[in-house]
């Protein structure tokens, strides 16, 4: 084969490639779906989702049977069958009631005292059974009141809004026997409690009742091991692009990562999250669904839930909307860590988006450690009302709630909580100072 052959087989060859390659690039689809694939970051669980029955939950039931007025411990199994059977009852005949409402307490019913007022879209999201063209006559809801109409032979479900002062009834089919015999017949079993009643003037028809111990009570003092949350798991979910966080070290140990719009500040020598999203309320039409509802959704699909949380409070304005979540440790709040009201996950709506998401980075092993349980024999509620009336920088007029309560002290791994009394005064939570000390006894009762 001579040089000039070869050169013309080469060149052809090259005419050819270049004809294949050609038609590859013409014809080339990309797999878009690989590249989707590859894009999307799997929403990491740290713990798991809540049903909304989990997150909105009685701190106190109340068995009222005549004269015998009880706490029902909401530890003991009773209460979950309670509860269960209240949201499943089906309920019909809204009836908008005008007379006081002490009058379902004054003989048989079982009241369910939450520690903040409950959206009316979320009560009718925790009753399947109420109808969907139900629209309830308040905003929100205080208490729920289970009494038996006797001249019906029914169970009704009272619910009453203070700040709205309007209390309307449902007929419901809540099992007659289950009510008496069940529930209120084991009233002399529980904690006897029982009503300070607070009016705020002379104007109001219904009178909020708070229920207090009538006798001193024992609360265990737990210590718990902790698990560390790694902020990491939050950068994940929170900014779409890691690659563009940046992380900054301030001032006292803290850190901030952020994509230069949004930011993660992790404070308290890493105990503390406080994620923002600077949204502007301008343009931005609010969402249809309430905000307690969104920030529980919120919470399912970004993480999870860790430990005992429930709604503890919320706020709803012209720009934004807030939902807090309250820690439980055997369904007592943590009201304080280290002298803060910090045991909250808090969650920010502006608009449809959600613009802020605060919330601890640890959370308590399964159970306490330590084979002897310490406990600790809290006043009586009269002698706590008796202390705050002679304590005179304490108005009684602005106290809002009273109610026992943890407060949890840090020791490297580990997490203490320790009862006490609060009370919530001028919007706030706050321990009150009692003269007298507590005792404070192991198992063996020795002081």
């Amino acid at each position: 084969m001579t040089f000039e052959n070869v050169k013309s087989a080469t060149l052809t060859f090259l005419v050819l490639l270049s004809l294949f390659l050609t038609w590859e690039l013409w014809t080339f689809q990309p797999d878009y779906a690989l590249l989707k694939e590859a894009e999307y970051v799997e929403n990491t669980k740290i713990s798991e989702e809540r049903s909304l029955t989990d997150i909105i939950a009685p701190q106190q039931v109340i068995l009222h049977n005549n004269e015998d007025v009880a706490s029902l411990d909401l530890n003991d199994v009773l209460f979950e069958e309670l509860y269960e059977q209240l949201v499943a009852t089906n309920v019909e005949d809204l009836t908008v009631v005008s007379w006081d409402l002490a009058s379902p307490l004054k003989s048989q019913s079982i009241e369910f005292v939450y520690p903040t007022s409950i959206p009316a879209e979320v009560i009718l999201n925790m009753f399947p059974n109420i109808g969907e063209d139900t629209i309830l006559p308040t905003e929100s809801v205080d208490r729920l009141i289970l009494y038996h109409v006797t001249t019906k032979d029914k169970i009704h479900l009272r619910m009453v809004s203070y700040e709205e002062q309007v209390s309307f009834d449902f007929a419901t089919s809540f099992s007659i026997g289950d009510f008496q015999n069940v529930y209120l017949a084991k009233a002399s079993e529980f904690i006897p409690v029982f009503s300070y009643e607070k009016r705020n003037d002379d104007y109001e028809r219904f009178t909020k009742h708070i229920y207090l111990p009538s006798e001193e009570t024992e609360y265990p003092i737990l210590t718990y091991t902790t698990t560390a949350i790694s902020v990491d798991v939050f950068k994940q979910i929170l900014f779409s692009d890691l690659l563009s966080v940046k992380k900054f070290r301030q001032e006292g140990g803290n850190e901030s990562y952020t994509d230069g719009n949004r930011m993660i500040n992790v404070s308290g020598r890493g105990l503390y999250m406080n994620y923002i999203n600077p949204i502007s309320s301008e343009g931005h039409n609010r969402s249809g669904k309430h905000g307690v509802l969104s920030s529980i959704e919120f919470i399912n699909g970004h993480g999870g839930w860790t430990d005992d949380y429930v709604l503890a409070n919320w706020s709803s304005t012209m720009v934004d909307e807030e939902a807090q979540f309250r820690l439980r440790i055997n369904h007592i709040p943590v009201m304080r860590m280290g002298g803060q009201d910090t045991m909250l996950l808090s969650v920010t709506r502006t608009g449809n988006q959600t613009s802020g998401y605060s919330r601890p980075l640890f959370d308590l092993d399964y159970t306490p450690i330590g084979d002897a349980t310490r406990s600790k024999t809290l006043h009586s509620g009269y002698d706590v009302l008796s202390q705050l009336e002679d304590q005179e920088a304490i108005d009684l007029e602005q106290i809002e709630d009273i109610r026992i309560g943890y407060e949890m002290t840090k020791n490297n791994a580990y997490i203490t909580v320790s009862p006490f009394w609060f009370m919530k005064y001028g919007g706030y939570w706050q321990k009150i100072k009692l003269d007298e000390p507590t005792k404070e006894v192991d198992d063996y009762g020795l002081e």
